[in-house]
């Protein structure tokens, strides 16, 4: 066996391994809040309309306007450095760890193309697509990517200087992401859904795809 044949299979043991605790946790009802989740959604869209509404109907020097930006920026860049925490501390338990971590770029990125629906999954390797599929529907990081947006836009409304609009182009690029996160959670929630476990590593029927590699 060469050495990059052992390596390979090393890096997909420690993800097995990391996908069984993970599928261990999914199994005891500690997987994906979706409703936790709409109501973050639910919050962001209220304050970017509230923000949107100061914007345009309140001069820039006007009083009102500027507390609410800051009142907002504020409370955004909490929740934003919240979720930083949290995620740094969570990636210090063995079920939180992601499971394709230990994967190479190439085979991270075939297994996130079978969570997405573009491919599908040998036998051998199911137990850790799902797995990740569970971790991207959880999609842990949400509320830090709906603060980044909503502290950007506040920062553009606030009026406080003639360049402030220039603040809305990391809040476009922030919005991005966030859609692209909650895109791949919706993709590996309907995943989970179509291929339903039937035991700690299972990941529905038997298929074949370049994660493999």
């Amino acid at each position: 066996m060469s050495d990059t044949v052992a390596a390979a299979e090393h890096r997909w043991d420690l993800a097995e391994q990391r996908a069984r605790l993970v599928l261990r946790r999914f199994a005891a009802g500690r997987g994906p809040r979706p409703a936790r989740r709409a109501l973050l959604v639910s919050v962001s869209v209220v304050v970017e309309l509230a923000l949107l509404v100061t914007a345009v109907v309140l001069p820039p020097d006007a009083p009102v306007r500027w507390l609410l930006a800051t009142v907002v920026a504020s409370v955004a860049l909490i929740v934003f450095i919240a979720s930083v925490i949290v995620a740094v501390r969570r990636r210090g338990t063995p079920d939180r760890q992601p499971v394709i971590g230990s994967l190479s770029a190439r085979e991270q990125r075939a297994v996130k193309r079978v969570v997405r629906g573009r491919g599908t999954a040998p036998d051998d390797r199911r137990t850790v697509v799902r797995a990740a599929a569970v971790q991207m529907a959880a999609a842990d990081g949400l509320p830090g990517l709906y603060a980044y947006p909503v502290l950007w836009s506040a920062l553009a409304a606030s009026g406080v200087s003639s360049l402030s609009v220039l603040y809305l182009l990391p809040a476009v690029a922030a919005v991005g992401s966030l859609v692209g996160t909650a895109r791949d959670a919706a993709l590996a929630r309907r995943l989970l859904a179509d291929e339903p476990a039937t035991g700690p590593g299972s990941c529905g029927a038997p298929q074949e795809t370049d994660a493999g590699s």
